[in-house]
């Protein structure tokens, strides 16, 4: 990741950056995505650690089968009924 922040692109895709990371890995990670976001980088992060992505990112796209179940804010995205059906395999109680 340190290599190709050092040429200085203009979008970063992270296909699952935190998986098999310990905690010193992750923040290491999370550094990076930092540095790069500091830069004017576009990030594209795709991963299961939901929670900590929302912590890095101001835009999350949900995908369910090839199709966009939810685009907007994080904040939103945690709250919606898409993230429960789609993430969890639940219907929100109404």
């Amino acid at each position: 990741m340190a290599r190709a922040l050092g040429q200085r692109p203009k979008v970063l895709l992270l296909d699952e950056p935190f998986a098999g990371a310990d905690t010193n890995g992750i923040d290491g990670i999370v550094d990076v995505v930092l540095i790069a976001q500091r830069r004017g980088c576009g990030i594209i992060i795709v991963d299961h650690n939901v929670d900590l992505v929302a912590s890095l990112v101001n835009r999350i796209v949900l995908l369910s089968q090839g199709a966009v179940a939810f685009d907007g804010n994080p904040e939103e995205c945690m709250k919606s009924p898409e993230m429960n059906r789609v993430y969890f395999g639940a219907e929100v109680a109404k």
